[in-house]
C-alpha cells in the first residue's frame, strides 16, 4: 500500500518537474529495446571499475576528501537511478499494455499501472523460497539496465526543435 502511494507522488511529481527526461528516455526504450537493454548491460557492468578509477584518481590528485566525496555522490546517483528505474520502464511497459488492451490512455495512468505492476509482480515472486529473491534481483537489474540504457541512447539522440 505504502509503495503505491510513493510511487504516486513520485510518478506524477516527476511528470510535473521534468517530464522531457522521463518521456524521452521511454521513447527511447520503446524504439530500441534491445539496443537500449545491451547499452545498460555494458554501461551497468562498467560502473563498478569507471568509479574506482575516477575516485583512484581524483585521490592521486586531490586528496582523500575530494575522492571520498566523488565517490559517494556517484554512489548516491547509481542508487537513486536504481530506485526510480521501475518508473521509467513502468511508463515503457505501461504504454505496451495501453496500446494491447485499449483500456486506458495517457501518460500518468500508463506510468503508474506499469510501475505498479512492476512492483506487483516482484513482490508476489519474491515470496516463492529459494529463487524468489533472485528472480526480483534479476527483474529489477533489467529494469535498471533499460533506465539506464534509455538515458544514455536518447542523450546521444539529437533534439529536434520545433522553432527555426
Amino acid at each position: 500500500m505504502l509503495i503505491g502511494i510513493g510511487l504516486t507522488l513520485l510518478a506524477w511529481l516527476w511528470l510535473r518537474i521534468a517530464p522531457n527526461l522521463l518521456l524521452s528516455t521511454t521513447q527511447a526504450i520503446e524504439a530500441k529495446p534491445i539496443e537500449v537493454g545491451l547499452y545498460g548491460i555494458l554501461a551497468a557492468a562498467l560502473i563498478l571499475p569507471v568509479t574506482a578509477a575516477l575516485v583512484a584518481l581524483t585521490g592521486l590528485f586531490g586528496g582523500i576528501f575530494p575522492a571520498l566525496v566523488l565517490g559517494l555522490f556517484i554512489a548516491g546517483v547509481v542508487l537513486l537511478l536504481w530506485l526510480l528505474s521501475p518508473l521509467l520502464t513502468g511508463l515503457w511497459l505501461g504504454r505496451r499494455l495501453a496500446t494491447q488492451t485499449q483500456r486506458f490512455s495517457g501518460t500518468l495512468p500508463a506510468l503508474l499501472i506499469g510501475s505498479l505492476l512492476i512492483v506487483l509482480v516482484t513482490r508476489l515472486i519474491g515470496v516463492i523460497p529459494c529463487v524468489g529473491a533472485v528472480v526480483v534481483a534479476l527483474i529489477y537489474l533489467l529494469s535498471f539496465a533499460l533506465a539506464l540504457g534509455g538515458i544514455i541512447v536518447s542523450r546521444r539522440q539529437p533534439t529536434v526543435s520545433d522553432h527555426p
